[in-house]
């Protein structure tokens, strides 16, 4: 778990960085207080008398704009940055809105940034779990960047196989980067560095579930890469609640993943131990075997097989299969299971 208070900006651009209290940095300002601050000293300098210097600080408070109040958190459809504090520009916004929707089709992160001028008394770290469940009820695996002008101690939430991907001094060193763009007013990049950490993730398969080790999700990506056409996989956790069957979630799964329609997407449903694959197009020759090997193998919940027999079943050296072949063979297989 890692925090960061946010240095003043004398701190930031004249002295190094020192760690203190394990991986906590700490800050005397916060980002929006460091301009006011430099302003102050200058006025200091210059004035005549303390008389003088006290009335000059009064007079730049007074026309200081007043702060507003945080909003309230509210998840929504498509949207990924949150700017409860109201720290970012529009432009800063877009920016972030747009580098997270490819984390979140890409690699398949759920990934947001949340920004806070009152936790509630909260610590940063519950705060941001709570409202990371809030946006995405707690699924998948995903970051979420909290940048905190409450308590300045800004949070990176990591949850599912980012806690695993994502190394200690890799999350340390760009927290150091990002606490001088956030003290310089730079947001977007703030962020970009932050969430940028999830791109170590594979982008081909997406283990929600957490049913893979490292070296096993090396191994599938590995094959898929090999795949005639592009595909993916999904190990999900499918909640009874959903409604939805393997077959569905492997349809919805493609469409968040292959923006461009073209693909295959494969899913393993570990709650119901089943395998199935969405394509619009015919799958190639071999692809409906490999499903049932896979199905065989999620009965037993070795998942690493069964993610093993769908992947190599999309070889290159497989031929492409007619609509009508693949009918035909699926009816063959029927007659022979009769």
């Amino acid at each position: 778990m890692i925090f960061l208070k946010k240095f003043s900006a004398v701190a930031v651009l004249t002295a190094a960085m020192t760690i203190i209290s394990g991986c906590s940095l700490k800050k005397t300002e916060k980002a929006e207080d460091v301009s006011a601050a430099v302003s102050t000293t200058v006025t200091t300098e210059e004035a005549v008398s303390e008389e003088a210097s006290t009335e000059a600080v009064s007079t730049e408070k007074a026309t200081e704009a007043p702060k507003k109040a945080d909003d309230k958190l509210k998840a929504e459809n498509g949207k990924y940055v949150y700017d409860l504090a109201h720290l970012m520009t529009d432009e800063q916004k877009k920016a972030c809105e747009d580098y997270i929707s490819t984390l979140y089709s890409k690699y398949m992160l759920n990934a947001a940034v949340v920004t806070s001028s009152d936790l509630g008394g909260k610590a940063p770290y519950t705060y941001a779990a709570e409202a990371y469940f809030t946006i995405y009820g707690g699924e998948g695996s995903g970051l979420l960047f909290l940048i905190n002008n409450d308590t300045n101690e800004d949070h990176l939430y990591k949850t599912g196989t980012c806690t695993h991907t994502i190394g200690a001094e890799e999350e340390k060193t760009a927290l150091y980067t990002a606490t001088r763009e956030i003290v310089s007013g730079e947001y977007d990049l703030a962020v970009k560095d932050m969430l940028g950490l999830g791109e170590v993730s594979s982008e081909r398969v997406f283990d929600e579930a957490e049913a893979f080790s490292l070296t096993e999700i090396a191994a599938t990506d590995k094959l898929l890469e090999g795949a005639s056409v592009p595909a993916a996989l999904a190990a999900v956790r499918n909640e009874s609640t959903s409604g939805k069957d393997a077959a569905a979630l492997a349809k919805e799964l493609f469409g968040r993943h292959f923006t461009d329609g073209k693909g295959i997407m494969i899913v393993l449903d570990v709650t119901n131990k089943k395998a199935a694959a969405y394509s619009p197009e015919p799958l190639p020759a071999g692809a409906e075997a490999g499903l049932k090997k896979a199905n065989e193998y999620a009965a037993k919940s070795d998942w690493a097989k069964a993610a093993e027999e769908a992947a190599k079943s999309l070889s290159g050296n497989s031929e492409s299969s007619g609509t009508e072949k693949t009918t035909a063979s699926a009816a063959e297989t029927a007659k022979n299971n009769q």
